[in-house]
């Protein structure tokens, strides 16, 4: 059987932000999947700005596209956190890949060049 966290972030993929038009996932927005017993899931996400005014859609979305891809699911919950703060440092691979090519830059390279290598603090 399919692993069950793999399941929840196939969930996840399908949603998307209404701005950038990414899955969360590839956005980095996942910041914690938690399977407990029952099952139970437990997924923390953050948003790319703390004032973000779609958060709570978004973070609805999540729930619902987990609960209905997740039917053995005795309950899920997704919790907002905002710290650490989202940086484009948190992008996958193809959320980069994506961004890179409609925003026409590189926001890991702007990011790296205002704040430093990725082991400053």
């Amino acid at each position: 059987m399919e692993d069950l966290e793999a399941r929840v972030r196939s969930a996840l993929k399908k949603v998307l932000d209404p701005e950038l038009g990414i899955n969360i996932v590839d956005l980095g927005l996942v910041r914690e999947i938690e399977i407990l017993e029952g099952p139970i899931i437990k997924i923390k996400m953050t948003m790319t700005a703390p004032g973000c005014p779609m958060a709570f859609f978004i973070l609805g979305m999540a729930k619902r596209s987990v609960e209905e891809e997740i039917k053995e699911a005795k309950e899920v919950s997704v919790e907002l956190v905002l710290d650490p703060p989202w940086t484009p440092l948190d992008l996958t691979e193809e959320g980069r890949r994506i961004l890179k090519e409609r925003l026409n830059y590189d926001p890991v390279e702007v990011y790296l060049k205002r704040h430093g290598s990725k082991d400053s603090p």
